[in-house]
């Protein structure tokens, strides 16, 4: 275990990205089955393996290490993602309409089983959507990132797909809206109404045209 005086000493490079690394783990783990507020930053150094000080080394608070957390889970996503697209799937991406239909539905009742996203009063769910700037801007980098490389794949395979960026991220955030809400529409109704939600509002801002040969 790292203890606080081990905080005190000059780390290297390397064991620095393992105590946060170690951080990190831990927290997404807490986070998955308590949520933010439900955990404590003790329980967090308890389990990374460091003394509870040295978490200041590296977040100012559980609102920084939440942002952090999010940053890594949006960049693992992505690189899955664009990796399984680049894999070539064309029985799933022929149709980039339903594709990105049925991608927002399942990646979203994935979240509904994470206890951090599960409830109207998911502290989560308000930290995303009151977003400092910095985080507004990576996540957009991300989200463009995912944009452009389906966009690619498409074109190579015959299709121009064009995307209302900045009205789609939108409509990604109302979709937030409605997780924070899932208990008021009902838990049991929930899956059908945002599946419906989410197939009324794609097709307004994503639209395919046939690459002429």
């Amino acid at each position: 275990m790292f203890t606080g005086e081990d905080m005190g000493k000059a780390f290297s490079e390397e064991e620095r990205l393992l105590i946060k690394k170690k951080l990190q783990q831990a927290a997404l783990e807490l986070t998955r089955e308590k949520g933010l507020s439900n955990f404590s930053i003790r329980e967090v150094t308890r389990m990374a393996g460091i003394a509870q000080g040295g978490f200041y080394t590296f977040y100012e608070n559980k609102e920084a290490l939440f942002y952090d957390l999010l940053e890594l889970r949006g960049a693992q996503k992505t690189k899955e993602l664009l990796t399984w697209v680049n894999e070539g799937h064309e029985k799933e991406l022929t149709d980039p309409v339903h594709f990105m239909e049925e991608l927002l539905y399942y990646e979203g009742m994935h979240l509904k089983e994470n206890k951090a996203f599960n409830n109207a009063a998911s502290d989560s769910l308000h930290l995303i959507l009151n977003q400092n700037e910095e985080y507004v801007q990576m996540v957009k980098r991300q989200y463009c990132e995912i944009e452009q490389g389906l966009i690619d794949y498409w074109k190579a395979h015959g299709l121009c797909v064009e995307i209302k960026r900045e009205r789609f991220l939108a409509f990604l955030r109302a979709c937030i809206l409605l997780f924070m809400n899932a208990e008021w529409i009902g838990n049991r109704e929930f899956p059908e109404f945002f599946h419906q939600f989410i197939a009324d509002g794609v097709p307004n801002y994503i639209s395919v045209k046939r690459i002429s040969q």
